[in-house]
């Protein structure tokens, strides 16, 4: 049911000719789809998205596009492609100083990096992400990061840094 009051609600913003709150529902109606296992509708929506802001120019809803569209691809196993929209996502972040979600986007680069098996690479960018979030300091995320940082270590083999990182952790929790 929820998506077919997205598409009322992305009918009437396309009468209103609203562009940024057609991104919007265009945005929801995908992240349905993404919930339901739908990928390849996911896809359709966020792209059209991501044509409407390209085409019309400045819009910060465009990080939060491209991050979807690198999720999608994630679930999918398709890394190169989720690596492309996190990294081209990352960019946006940082000029944005956006630093929550520059920090949850380079998790999700580092992740994508353990699921290829790049050890050192995940290590990278698990460990960039623990540093915008102790900037930040909310305390989950930093445990997250911390947790995140000793699985790697542990499958590192380090498995005295693994113990320190995951103590850390579960100190925060």
């Amino acid at each position: 049911h929820a998506e077919q009051y997205h598409k009322k609600a992305l009918d009437l913003r396309r009468e209103m000719g609203s562009q940024k709150d057609i991104v919007l529902s265009l945005n929801r109606i995908g992240l349905n789809n993404i919930h339901q296992g739908n990928y390849g509708k996911a896809l359709e929506y966020l792209f059209e998205a991501l044509a409407i802001i390209e085409k019309h120019g400045n819009d910060k809803n465009i990080t939060t596009i491209l991050a979807n569209i690198g999720n999608v691809y994630a679930q999918q196993e398709i890394y190169g492609k989720a690596l492309e929209y996190f990294k081209r996502a990352l960019l946006l972040l940082y000029e944005q100083e956006d630093k929550r979600s520059e920090a949850t986007c380079l998790s999700n680069i580092a992740a994508i990096y353990y699921h290829q098996s790049d050890t050192s690479g995940a290590l990278e960018f698990f460990q960039k992400s623990l540093k915008l979030r102790e900037e930040i300091g909310k305390k989950s995320d930093i445990a997250e990061s911390l947790s995140n940082l000793g699985g790697v270590l542990a499958d590192m083999g380090d498995y005295n840094k693994a113990k320190e990182y995951l103590e850390r952790s579960l100190k925060i929790h």
